[in-house]
């Protein structure tokens, strides 16, 4: 499993010494883009700015030594995200990667840099990382020139005054935003590439699992840290032998650790997170020997795949109740449709193809679970929107989820459905901000990226509260970024409810070549 590291950090006007807590600017753009003085260290695989306004926008040099220039003495000429990225991605991933993430953290509003570094690592292996540098001042389309731009925002007349600032993305909800859509994204990336590696931007504490972390240990970057350094590698093995000691008396907290991100695992994937929890052969043998014993961990005769495969017992009753509720769901509600001259109505005037028509019949039918499956540019969105006023129609309350954040502002845009990421979802039913009753309608898209365990509470939640769910989706061409594979277990039980329609017909395409490459 990769590790997840993201660090926010606050950039200043002016460096104080060597180890001055803040760096720079304009030495900061220099150190990530690897110029002047740092060109020599090698490391550089990409480096790429965007949104910059015109007097910068073929030099973003430029535009950091305005904003070091001409930004107030106590401002922020720049915010600094720095993440760690998965090995198992090749460079034109990495780099796909990093644009993707910073296409939905940042978007078309505020100037950036970024680049890749790839250092060799403690361990001698890659340690490919990117940091992003970023304004907070918002690039409105109003020309201003270098010094204007950095001025005091003016909300009567924002033409005579600087770039305004979003302080979003200097609060503490931005850092927790942030380390989310750096998982979700990067998950989202790998599933997509058919990489089985996941991340997760959760700490042990916070997923409930006793083990302590290690110490992240990076290239020293000075002669005078070597002790240091050697600090923190003793620091390291003595956590992984008090994690040891841990999985000794209770081997469940290995199989719980093993089962976050992926819902099976082999034998490599138990030696290696014994390795890092251990600390010398003999306390790795004993760990291992009791974790390979333990009745939580269970054996999967026919996994599919070469070799020995494992799960766990926790996460098979998760799937059952899963498979269970989606049974139940399918086979609730009745046949009625609700205002049927408004259905007819939107069939007539959308010109809806036949599994589109199908679909909108479902959707918009009083079964309280059903599913639609289909490629990206069959007309989800399209025949969503339709959905959606059939069922506004009918005096019932339409509400979006999706992993992304991104997704669900597109859901909002494309289908007129008020969404938020489904984490917010679920953690807003479980503090009671958000309820469900007979009249709501749950619509959660790329539901194929949806692990077991959010969708059987998800499941649960509407079951309870008498709630239809909607789940839109590509079960074959998306893999869940958690562990899990439930759109697939859930899409079984719809069809056999009748309750599964498939969208296969690409419209967004106009030539048959794109629409052959999309299916």
């Amino acid at each position: 499993m990769p590790t997840y590291h993201l660090s926010v950090k606050a950039g200043g006007k002016a460096a104080a010494g060597e180890h001055a807590k803040y760096i720079a600017r304009e030495d900061h753009y220099a150190y990530i883009s690897r110029g002047g003085k740092y060109e020599e260290r090698g490391d550089l695989k990409m480096t790429e700015s965007g949104n910059m306004p015109a007097w910068a926008a073929h030099d973003a040099s430029i535009f950091w030594q305005a904003a070091d220039s001409h930004e107030r003495a106590n401002g922020r000429p720049y915010t600094e995200i720095e993440v760690s990225i998965p090995r198992e991605l090749d460079d034109e991933q990495r780099v796909a990667l990093v644009r993707e993430f910073v296409e939905h953290t940042l978007g078309e509003r505020h100037a950036y840099t970024w680049a890749i570094h790839n250092p060799a690592a403690s361990d001698g292996l890659e340690q490919p990382h990117a940091h992003i540098m970023f304004t907070e001042r918002v690039n409105d389309g109003i020309a201003r020139d270098p010094a204007q731009y950095f001025r005091r925002w003016n909300a009567k007349e924002p033409e005579k005054g600087g770039a305004g600032k979003d302080r979003y993305l200097s609060s503490r909800q931005f850092v927790r935003d942030v380390r989310e859509e750096w998982a979700v994204t990067a998950n989202h990336f790998m599933a997509r590439a058919g990489i089985e590696a996941r991340i997760d931007h959760r700490s042990y504490r916070t997923l409930g699992i006793e083990l302590e972390p290690s110490v992240k240990v990076g290239v020293a970057r000075y002669a005078g840290e070597r002790g240091v350094m050697a600090g923190l590698l003793e620091e390291n093995r003595q956590r992984a032998y008090r994690n040891g000691q841990r999985l000794l008396i209770n081997p469940a907290i290995g199989v719980a650790a093993l089962t976050i991100n992926q819902s099976t695992f082999s034998r490599r994937d138990v030696e290696q997170f014994v390795f890092r929890n251990t600390d010398g052969a003999e306390q790795f043998r004993q760990v291992y020997a009791r974790l390979m014993n333990s009745k939580e961990l269970l054996a999967l005769k026919d996994s599919g795949r070469n070799g020995e495969w494992f799960t766990s017992a926790d996460l098979r009753a998760i799937e059952v109740r899963l498979v269970d509720r989606a049974r139940a769901m399918g086979r609730a509600g009745d046949s009625a449709v609700g205002d049927a001259a408004v259905r007819e109505t939107l069939r007539a005037t959308r010109k809806f193809n036949a599994g589109q028509d199908a679909a909108f019949v479902a959707l918009a039918g009083s079964g309280q679970l059903v599913v639609v499956n289909g490629a990206a540019g069959t007309g989800k969105s399209y025949v969503l929107a339709a959905a959606r006023e059939a069922l506004e129609a009918d005096g019932l309350r339409v509400i979006g989820a999706a992993l992304q954040g991104k997704t669900a502002d597109d859901m909002q845009r494309d289908a007129g459905i008020a969404a938020r990421t489904l984490h917010s979802l679920l953690s807003g039913i479980e503090r009671g901000t958000v309820t469900l009753d007979a009249k709501t309608v749950l619509v959660i898209d790329e539901a194929g990226m949806v692990g077991s365990r959010q969708m059987e509470k998800l499941l649960g939640h509407a079951q309870a509260a008498g709630a239809r769910v909607r789940l839109v989706g590509d079960a074959w061409q998306l893999h869940a970024v958690d562990a899990g594979d439930a759109f697939r277990a859930v899409s079984r039980e719809a069809a056999a409810a009748n309750r599964l329609e498939s969208l296969t017909e690409i419209r967004r395409q106009d030539e048959p070549w794109q629409r052959e490459a999309t299916s």
